[in-house]
Formats: C-alpha cells, sequence, structure tokens
C-alpha cells in the first residue's frame, strides 16, 4: 500500500487567494523556554489546501458541521487532464469519469505552480457545462490542484454554486494528483471542525495498491509517498 500526500503545508508566505488576507504563525511558546512548542495561528478558513462545503456559498446549505464524515472520503477517480495553462475545463474532458458514488480528482499538474504568479494567473477552471456535468454524474465530491472551479476573480461563481448547490463538497489547491496512479485510489480530506463550517484547512491524502507514475522533480521533492 502506498501513501500520498496531497497538501500544500500553511507556514508564513503561503499563497493566498487574490485579495484574502495573508495568514500568520507566530511561535509563541518554545520548548527550552517554556517547556512546549505552541503557535499562534490567524488565517482564513479557506487558505492552502482546504474544502469548501455548500455553506460556503449556499445560503442554508450543508455545513462541515452537518456533513458526515464520509463526505470527505471514498474511492475517486483519477482524471488525469494536462493542461497548458487558463482556459476552461470541458464535458469533454471529463469522459473518463467512473460511475455515480465516487470522488472525483482532476490532475492537471498545475499545482507545480504554486508559489508563482502563473498559480492564480493562469489557472485553469471548469466551465458552466463542465461543472453541470459532475452534477449529473452525482459525484461524491470534487477535488481539484488549482485555486477554484471558477475562473479566479470571478464574481458570480458559477462552477461553485452548480456544485456545491447540489451538495457536492469541493477540495481546492490539492498537490501530487498527477502522481497518483489511475484509475482511482481510496482519498480523504476531513476539514477542521472549526468556525461557521464555511470549510476549512485540511489534510488530504491518498491510498492506492499500486504506485503511481514518477513525479516531476518540482513535484516529488514536496510529496514523497510513504509505504506502509
Amino acid at each position: 500500500m502506498t501513501a500520498y500526500d496531497l497538501t500544500h503545508p500553511l507556514h508564513d508566505g503561503v499563497p493566498v487567494y487574490p485579495g484574502t488576507p495573508e495568514p500568520g504563525f507566530t511561535t509563541v511558546r518554545t520548548v527550552p523556554e517554556h517547556g512546549a512548542l505552541m503557535t499562534d495561528i490567524h488565517c482564513w478558513s479557506h487558505v492552502g489546501t482546504h474544502v469548501d462545503a455548500p455553506a460556503h456559498m449556499i445560503d442554508g446549505g450543508a455545513g462541515t458541521f452537518d456533513l458526515p464524515l464520509e463526505s470527505w472520503m471514498g474511492l475517486a477517480a483519477v482524471l488525469r487532464l494536462p493542461h497548458p495553462g487558463p482556459g476552461a475545463i470541458e464535458p469533454e474532458n471529463l469522459t473518463d469519469v467512473m460511475a455515480a458514488g465516487r470522488g472525483v480528482l482532476l490532475a492537471t499538474g498545475h499545482a507545480g505552480s504554486w508559489g508563482t504568479e502563473a498559480y492564480y494567473a493562469g489557472a485553469p477552471y471548469l466551465s458552466v457545462a463542465a461543472a453541470e456535468h459532475l452534477r449529473e454524474l452525482d459525484v461524491r465530491f470534487i477535488g481539484i490542484d488549482f485555486p477554484s472551479p471558477d475562473p479566479v476573480g470571478a464574481t458570480d461563481q458559477q462552477a461553485h454554486q452548480i456544485l456545491l448547490g447540489a451538495g457536492i463538497p469541493i477540495i481546492e489547491n490539492l498537490t501530487g494528483l498527477d502522481r497518483l496512479p489511475a484509475p482511482e485510489v481510496w482519498f480523504c480530506a476531513a476539514p477542521l471542525l472549526a468556525g461557521a463550517g464555511d470549510g476549512g484547512p485540511c489534510r488530504a491524502f491518498a491510498l492506492a495498491d499500486q504506485p503511481g507514475p514518477v513525479p516531476a522533480r518540482s513535484q516529488q521533492s514536496r510529496t514523497q509517498p510513504r509505504r506502509s
């Protein structure tokens, strides 16, 4: 069994969605001085690798406190969508998605731009038709290795509305999806139960019986698989 960590670490300087404040991680206790190491954390709920619950965009939608734990885990189809840059993912790009009841992980390789201007300025996104297609497939959750299912900076957030409105949670800013073996893995990205329940940071990971493809050098140094 191979375990894959799919999470960007949270630390000072972590990239944030344009227009949102930078988080802060301040050491407030140390072992030599206080006997314990502790960190003061200040951040918005949607930072780094995180989940969107329906309540994030849908008035009265289910929050992280309402959704069962199974909403964030289970078998997930790994769909490889090498994407050359900004532009819409269309329904014809999603033809290999497996049956209803599974999650879907969209592996575009865009996580390799994490920490650069291109990560937000050149991100792919879902077209309205693609979001509707995923909704019709009745998938359990959607995981993406780019910032948002909508174009960065969009004001109407149509893909969010379609997916979250159907009760489909979204996991954003995943990394290392291009290292996962197709066609499917077991995936988990349970969020913290905190705040208003709109979403929150998570530790995303996948398990697979077989190792995936050799990762690009930039990804290999960040998320090495662990074997058990």
